[in-house]
């Protein structure tokens, strides 16, 4: 089958830096900058079905997960939990799983464009010259925000 005729353009505006960055990242993968630019807009476009199944089996996880700790944690500290108390906590990890997949794929995929990216990897080279924690690929925080849970007299163990 013929491929459809493209005939139809997109721009945009960037500095001279940039251009040059994107240039250099064309070069690197063997293509021209025009070519590069297509690819990467176009591989916006393509279907990822595992991608709902992923996101599914993820927050599932991050709602065990979410479970499992703030008993864990309760327990640790002596504290018995009432089954009001665990409804109320399998309650909120049920309403919050789907959002924090949701936003670790995106951490993820931001990630991807990051190690990709001359102008983001400045940008996290300037965060961390500015003294904001940098967490895991290039992540500000990223490690931070994902550390342990609140040990200042939360009795849903909930993080901060």
């Amino acid at each position: 089958m013929e491929e459809p005729k493209r005939n139809k353009s997109v721009s945009s505006k960037v500095t001279e830096q940039e251009y040059s960055q994107l240039k250099a990242l064309a070069e690197a993968s063997g293509l021209n900058l025009s070519e590069w630019c297509r690819e990467a807009l176009l591989s916006k476009l393509e279907a990822h079905p595992a991608e709902y199944n992923e996101q599914t089996i993820l927050a599932e996880l991050l709602g065990l997960r979410a479970i499992l700790l703030n008993l864990l944690y309760r327990l640790s500290k002596g504290q018995p939990i009432s089954g009001e108390e665990m409804r109320k906590v399998i309650d909120r990890a049920d309403a919050q799983k789907s959002a924090k997949a949701q936003a670790r794929l995106k951490a993820r995929d931001n990630s991807t464009l990051l190690r990709t990216s001359p102008c983001s990897l400045q940008n996290a080279e300037r965060r961390q010259d500015n003294g904001e924690p940098m967490g895991t690929e290039g992540q500000p925080g990223m490690a931070e925000r994902q550390a342990g849970f609140d040990t200042h007299g939360a009795d849903d163990g909930r993080r901060r």
